[in-house]
């Protein structure tokens, strides 16, 4: 699936910019007549106050304004309630996220601008240390908000969201955004990856297109691909994984297979050690259909988690791979032989 083109706009470009998308949308957790007093929000002000004394709401919920000089004439103000302690963590901002991408699309925005206007700071004055990194986890949600399943994508012939541009804007101007934003898409490539064959339904994400899935996502990266279909060899290499898939493996479309994913260091010399990690996915488990009164355990006939989260973090740290990514992902294991079995 497409992801929207992330694009970061310094506060001086702020005014230049606005032609190009259609809505601002303020993410903040100060007082709300505080934060119109910042520059950039100056030109909005009057508009959102006069707003704010007719509605109670302003500040305490997501609200959205008329302004004649906003873009796209849409202004929506997201207020963060919390005081930063150890009662909340940062996954406030990625619900937030989530929530807020929802309410843009049913207004019919495409390229919103998202402005982080204040950072989480507490009582103390100070960022605590679990919301350092609440930008990401608000793009994060914002992203995942916008996630649309495999099967739909097929059925409506569409592989990208309504919202085709986001323009991100800090008021915190002191850290390396873009550096941040292709972060934030290599994650949510990942998780996209992951959520492709762990939602996809039986006779969807069968063990072979499983593996096609995956072989696709890794086209032009530098892991190696090997998928292992042949029973044969399954019996002799992978018993107990023959064991299990036995009743399928005279079924074309059900036969398991094996993928191997396979990233070595380009300085073999520096290798001293070599990572395994192993995720099972279960594409369908007949005893699983249906074993709880009510329908309490529908849907548990899959169970591809571990093979899905395996494929979803290798692919991270191959898609728009930066110097920083390195750093936060793949430095820890670079000096290694990583290999990645994943059966299906």
């Amino acid at each position: 699936m497409e992801l929207p083109k992330l694009k970061y706009i310094p506060k001086t470009q702020f005014i230049t910019e606005i032609a190009n998308y259609d809505a601002l949308i303020i993410i903040f957790n100060h007082n709300l007549k505080t934060i119109l007093q910042t520059p950039t929000l100056e030109p909005f002000s009057k508009c959102i106050a006069n707003q704010y004394d007719i509605d109670a709401s302003i500040g305490t919920s997501i609200s959205i304004i008329y302004d004649e000089n906003a873009p796209g004439k849409r202004i929506i103000l997201v207020p963060i309630k919390s005081n930063f302690d150890d009662v909340d963590d940062v996954r406030i901002y990625g619900e937030m996220g989530k929530t807020v991408i929802k309410c843009a699309l049913d207004t019919g925005i495409k390229k919103p601008i998202f402005y982080f206007a204040t950072d989480p700071i507490n009582k103390n004055g100070s960022i605590n240390k679990e919301f350092i990194n609440f930008k990401q986890v608000t793009l994060l949600g914002v992203l995942r908000g916008l996630y649309i399943p495999l099967e739909a994508r097929e059925y409506l012939k569409k592989n990208s969201s309504d919202i085709s541009d986001m323009g991100i804007m800090v008021e915190n101007e002191s850290e390396d955004i873009n550096e941040q934003l292709k972060i934030i898409e290599a994650y949510q490539q990942g998780r996209q990856l992951a959520q492709d064959i762990g939602s996809a339904s039986p006779e969807r994400g069968n063990p072979l297109q499983c593996a096609e899935i995956i072989k696709n996502a890794f086209k032009g990266t530098k892991v190696n691909v090997e998928i292992i279909s042949n029973y044969s060899i399954i019996e002799k290499e992978y018993p107990l994984m023959a064991a299990v898939g036995r009743s399928s493996s005279k079924i074309p479309n059900h036969t398991p297979c094996v993928i191997k994913l396979t990233y070595k260091s380009p300085d073999q010399s520096q290798v001293k050690d070599n990572l395994f990690f192993v995720g099972k996915g279960v594409t369908f488990d007949s005893g699983g259909m249906d074993l709880k009164v009510g329908g309490a355990m529908r849907g548990q006939s899959r169970d591809k988690g571990g093979a899905s989260i395996c494929a979803g973090n290798i692919i991270n740290s191959n898609y728009n791979c930066s110097k920083i990514l390195f750093k936060l992902y793949i430095y820890y294991f670079i000096n290694y032989n990583i290999f990645f079995f994943i059966y299906y």
